[in-house]
């Protein structure tokens, strides 16, 4: 976006916690000089999740134009997305010690090791039952139990952790003129459960709340005709964009 000369940034508010080492508190706000063309609070697009599942297993999209090569050499020209699926927190803490006391982090497995995000990506979303968009997270990390951060995004038992919007919604309306309920979403989602290490994802219960297959592929293209996750691309508000401090997604 910045590239093509649509916006220009005023400012950049990462957040004041934010550690490149310790992977804490990994977001940032980009302020624009001006709103986006066509881009008002009545034709947004996509809000953020009040309280995004945490439940095992609950099946989440990720979507961005991330590195789809290992060695971050390749990045693609259509929006990309893929399926994740919650990691028990047993699991995930044992990848990464951290996450057992965290609050404001996700953890997520790809349902093929094949199929993960990877540098660049990083935004996960929802479709709620009137079919907006709910922003969950955006990409703090991919791990292993052998590496943090992973060496490779598409290496077998790799999880990805994500910093989850809603714990930042106090800060958003302090460094922001937004007030809350600008961009935070008042629909219902509902989670169908997803296997992780499956090739197809199957339903199961629901849970509803109001408030590459190879080094140079991982994550599948988006059809910008049919997929909700291309929808998740409208920002949350006319003046504001969400990005990963670290991995330097814009969203």
């Amino acid at each position: 976006v910045l590239a093509a000369g649509y916006a220009i940034p005023q400012a950049v508010n990462v957040h004041p916690g934010y550690n490149s080492i310790a992977y804490s508190d990994n977001v940032a706000v980009l302020v624009l000089e001006k709103p986006l063309v066509n881009a008002t609070s009545a034709n947004v697009g996509a809000k953020i999740i009040k309280k995004p599942s945490t439940t095992t297993n609950a099946a989440y999209t990720a979507v961005g134009w991330g590195a789809t090569s290992n060695d971050g050499a390749s990045y693609p020209n259509q929006l990309q997305q893929t399926t994740l699926a919650v990691g028990s927190k047993s699991v995930c803490s044992e990848i990464w010690a951290p996450y057992t006391n965290l609050t404001n982090s996700l953890c997520l497995a790809p349902i093929k090791s094949s199929s993960n995000v990877c540098s660049g990506d990083g935004l996960l979303v929802k479709v709620a039952t009137d079919q907006s968009v709910g922003l969950a997270g955006i990409l703090n990390l991919v791990a292993t139990e052998d590496d943090v951060p992973a060496v490779k995004c598409t290496e077998e038992g790799a999880v990805d952790f994500f910093t989850t919007f809603s714990n930042y919604v106090a800060w958003l309306t302090q460094i922001t003129p937004l007030k809350e309920s600008d961009f935070v979403s008042t629909a219902s989602f509902s989670y169908d459960s997803a296997d992780i290490g499956d090739d197809d994802q199957s339903s199961s219960e629901s849970e509803s709340d109001s408030d590459s297959a190879s080094e140079e592929s991982s994550l599948d293209d988006v059809d910008s005709e049919s997929s909700d996750a291309s929808r998740s691309f409208k920002l949350a508000a006319p003046l504001v964009a969400i990005a990963s401090a670290a991995f330097g997604a814009l969203f």
